[in-house]
């Protein structure tokens, strides 16, 4: 096995067998002469069986270390959400990624989400700025700000 670090696993309920995983690797440098992957998300659609690379975009965790978060829409298993510094999303099951503009991002430094399983509408975001709620599928966000930075 090749040396990796941290790892952030999601599902969603829309189809449980379609797993997405953000891996820290080693961006294909070798540590102590142990030879690593590179790229940064994988993806499953038999529960974990077999895994392809959909992405390397190194801005999907930014610093691995400290952001390793995404979550699957409850309703599509093709939109998923990438937390860390910046905010960005995929509606094709990770083959492209979109980073949010300042005004359709929630905010910066992004550390958890929370979407609403019965309407997937609604989501929260738990930023360095506060919490930023959205009723649009992330179209428009609501900021609350929070002395919590």
């Amino acid at each position: 096995m090749r040396p990796f670090g941290k790892v952030g696993l999601a599902v969603t309920r829309a189809n449980s067998r379609r797993v997405y995983a953000l891996i820290e690797t080693g961006k294909g440098i070798p540590v102590n002469g142990v030879a690593t992957d590179s790229g940064v998300l994988w993806r499953s659609d038999d529960a974990g069986s077999t895994w392809q690379l959909v992405s390397s975009a190194s801005g999907l965790t930014s610093r691995p270390a400290y952001y390793t978060r995404m979550v699957v829409e409850p309703d599509d298993p093709d939109e998923a959400y990438f937390l860390s510094i910046g905010f960005s999303g995929t509606k094709d099951g990770g083959r492209t990624l979109a980073a949010r503009s300042t005004e359709m991002s929630p905010g910066f430094d992004n550390h958890d989400m929370w979407i609403d399983p019965s309407n997937a509408n609604r989501m929260i975001v738990g930023n360095d700025e506060g919490v930023s709620i959205s009723v649009t599928r992330g179209r428009t966000w609501t900021r609350i700000r929070l002395p919590i930075a």
